[in-house]
């Protein structure tokens, strides 16, 4: 998901339509009285079912008896034991199961007693606390479980398509202003600003959104005769709850509002009885704004949110991706010979890697080359499925074939591409995403076209997790797509990664070069597969200097980054006199020496990963060691070393499920495909999750490598399924919840929860009609699941 972007305030005194919100599911802490009952009032008046939390019973049960759709709960919000029931209960009370809404609104405030003086004799008393724990505690909780039913309903990596999710935080006017003697109050209000603005951005990268309300004096059942009297003597006029109850409707009824806080305040100031007061990204404030850049690009590359432009994550040596292609029978009918053919493709791919290398440091060098006769058979062979005539199938099927029959090759290549000459329709490319380093399934499929490295370029940028840059459709309709910048969403079609390809387009966009570098980085794209470019990695254009690979022959190839290297001189591809060494090829080169032996370059990143520092005489970091797989670590008996990691088979599915919770756990010790039980409240179900546990992971006794138990007491049993050694538990699941219903609700959301690591997603590249041809724009393509 691209990232948060401001859109500027929100425009409150005109109409809206909650009509979309009818039939939907929402909980409101501190909901029988004050507020939280117009908040609850007005859901319920949307057509909403309002789960209501609150200690008050006697009132929370007259609201349940008169409001339809509605439920209390007892709940002390500062109690997390008490959230929890209230969030099963409304998932429960939910038609759909899902959770919607949430409102984290319970709140207190009382006399404080930082400012109590008792006396010249007396010793300073410990303050009572309780307006911190239940105004600060109470809503981090809310905010936890609603993260969590958010990530466990819409997956890691949400569609466009995914119902919307709001959290919507109560804070105060008193987050905005002075307010003396009331400084437990106060912060507590500021602190509701703080965690809209620590979980906006987040929150966004998920699908879904936060907010805040910030009311005014209001005039409820909960303030005294005694303070409304003193407020009005002095003129105040007080907001209304019902205008409170409308504000809230608007926030979840229009999408596009995410990370606002809108002040319910007197009609004398807004006519609707509220308003954004824009103050939550400084506007006008260019400084600010560029602290606030510089401060996302100092968070960690492992949180997984990318900063636009920001090369953080991507190596800082550079590497080669090994690419095989296959050209096809309709591919090579369009050239003269074989050889020409070859030359168009080496063409195609340096063009390619020369942006790639620019903005990834990563090259793209072809290991594999298969080129068939231009005479198309009528069926394919088994050896080749994928080379048939146009007739055959769509791009979609193409990709399908190419994509098994790439899984049966033994190479450890970065990718496949298939090159065509039959488009489907105007669609001139379509690539599985984030599928680098997959054996598997990484493969795209490119058509000839007369910007062939373009589209190259865009399928092979799919592949390393990359997503469409935004276009106006896009923005239009919050689709997921990369913006410009973090200010302006369409991207203007300038970029590579636009849906529509044209020769124009000869860079990645800032959004991608954030959004890939950062995949890289935090391990959701796969790297190992990438090897050094001091390696000498086998090409078919071996020896050719100037494309950025070391190649027998040569000492050093910076390819086109050759400006300002100090160390390699381009044009022989040797070293200038004195280096030994590239600075731009190896992580132990420092001033075209050798690093001495003191020099990390590459820091241990736990207890399972050994540290490693240079060698004095090469310019490439060691191989990076590991701990031996299956040793204990950690301060936990069930934690051991796999691949270089600290985990254990629980951990492996907390982090395959987003870290959902504790509540999340593995479901079977012995296999090594990895299977993971989920608590939904009403009972935990086991799924496997189609995909391996990491290397090194005990089985039977024996250890895991790529998903089969080597040297165990009985590795044979490992080629079972894990549904054929637990099939009365799988029939049971399935018999048991009305003709599978739930079994299929529990199958989606752990599939769409999966780490992008192993997605199902496809990018298609659609071909920009020709200016002159009065057709329309090609449509967004969506990224569609498999």
């Amino acid at each position: 998901m691209p990232p948060y972007t401001h859109t500027g305030p929100v425009t409150c005194d005109q109409a809206f339509d909650s009509s979309s919100l009818k039939g939907k599911t929402a909980i409101v802490t501190g909901g029988a009285n004050g507020l939280g009952e117009a908040y609850v009032r007005a859901l319920v008046a949307a057509g909403l079912n309002v789960c209501i939390g609150d200690l008050d019973a006697a009132k929370g049960q007259a609201l349940e008896a008169e409001l339809p759709g509605t439920k209390y709960i007892p709940c002390n919000a500062a109690i997390w034991d008490d959230q929890v029931r209230l969030f099963q209960a409304a998932k429960s009370l939910s038609p759909s199961g899902r959770i919607s809404y949430v409102v984290a609104n319970a709140g207190i405030h009382r006399p404080d007693e930082v400012f109590q003086y008792a006396g010249d004799d007396q010793e300073p008393q410990k303050p009572d606390l309780s307006i911190i724990n239940v105004n600060i505690h109470g809503p981090l909780y809310t905010a936890k479980l609603a993260a969590h039913y958010f990530i466990s309903q819409n997956g890691q990596t949400p569609s466009p398509e995914q119902e919307d999710t709001c959290l919507v935080l109560i804070g105060s006017g008193a987050a905005f202003l002075d307010c003396p003697r009331a400084p437990q109050y106060c912060a507590s209000k500021w602190a509701m600003r703080g965690i809209m603005h620590s979980l906006r951005r987040t929150a966004h990268y998920y699908g879904s959104r936060v907010n805040l309300i910030s009311p005014w004096y209001v005039k409820t059942k909960i303030l005294s005769e005694e303070d409304f009297a003193h407020v009005t003597k002095v003129g105040v006029q007080f907001a209304e709850a019902e205008d409170a109850g409308q504000c809230l409707l608007r926030i979840l009824s229009d999408t596009s509002i995410n990370g606002h806080s809108l002040f319910v305040t007197a009609r004398k100031w807004a006519s609707r009885g509220y308003m954004d007061l824009d103050l939550e990204d400084y506007p006008g404030n260019a400084l600010v704004g560029e602290i606030q850049e510089e401060q996302m690009w100092s968070a960690p590359v492992s949180a997984g949110l990318f900063v636009i432009g920001s090369t953080a994550g991507c190596p800082t040596s550079r590497r080669v991706a090994l690419v095989g292609l296959a050209a096809d029978c309709s591919y090579r009918a369009a050239f003269s010979s074989a050889e020409e053919t070859r030359r168009e493709l080496i063409t195609m791919v340096n063009a390619a890697s020369e942006v790639f290398e620019r903005r990834f440091n990563v090259s793209l060098g072809i290991r594999n080359l298969t080129i068939s006769d231009g005479d198309c058979p009528e069926t394919g062979s088994q050896s080749t499925p994928w080379n048939v005539g146009c007739g055959s199938g769509d791009l979609d099927w193409r990709l399908q074939q190419f994509s098994s029959w790439r899984g049966a090759q033994d190479d450890s290549n970065a990718y496949w591409t298939l090159m065509t000459n039959c488009p489907t329709g105007n669609v001139v490319g379509v690539s599985l995403v984030g599928e680098l380093c997959s054996p598997n399934r990484g493969a795209n499929v490119v058509v000839r076209t007369s910007n062939q490295w373009q589209v190259f370029a865009h399928e092979s940028g799919h592949i390393f997790g990359a997503i469409h840059d935004c276009e106006s459709s896009a923005c239009a309709s919050q689709g997921q797509c990369c913006p410009l910048s973090r200010s302006t969403c369409d991207a203007g079609g300038q970029y590579i990664m636009n849906p529509s390809s044209t020769s124009q387009q000869t860079d990645f966009s800032p959004c991608t070069v954030g959004n890939i570098c950062s995949l890289m980085g935090s391990d959701q794209v796969r790297t190992d597969c990438l090897v050094s470019a001091n390696a000498a990695p086998t090409t078919i254009t071996s020896g050719e200097c100037g494309d950025g690979i070391v190649e027998t022959g040569e000492e050093c190839d910076c390819g086109d980054n050759c400006d300002g290297n100090a160390c390699c001189n381009g044009e022989t591809c040797r070293f200038v006199d004195g280096a030994v060494c590239d600075d731009a090829a190896g992580s132990c080169c420092t001033e075209c020496q050798f690093a001495n032996t003191s020099t990390i370059c590459r820091p241990s990143t736990g207890a399972c990963d050994v540290q490693e520092t240079c060698t004095g005489h090469s310019s490439d970091c060691p191989a990076d060691r590991h701990v031996s797989d299956g040793q204990s670590c950690g301060n936990s008996s069930s934690l051991f070393c796999a691949s270089g990691e600290c985990t254990s088979r629980d951990l492996q599915c907390r982090d395959r499920l987003n870290g959902l919770g504790t509540d999340v756990s593995s479901c079977d010790d012995t296999s090594c495909q990895l299977s993971c039980s989920v608590d939904f409240g009403s009972g935990s179900y086991c799924r496997s999750m189609r995909q391996y546990v990491l290397d090194g992971t005990p089985c039977r006794g024996g250890l895991c490598h790529s998903g089969r138990c080597q040297n165990s007491e009985d590795s044979s049993r490992d080629s079972s399924s894990w549904i054929d050694r637990h099939r009365p538990l799988f029939i049971g699941v399935v018999a048991g919840v009305g003709g599978g219903l739930l079994l299929g609700v529990l199958i989606a959301i752990l599939c769409a929860c999966c780490r992008r690591r192993t997605p199902v997603t496809k990018g298609r590249l659609a071909e920009a009609p020709s200016a002159f041809s009065g057709s329309s724009p090609p449509p967004y393509w969506m990224q569609g699941r498999a």
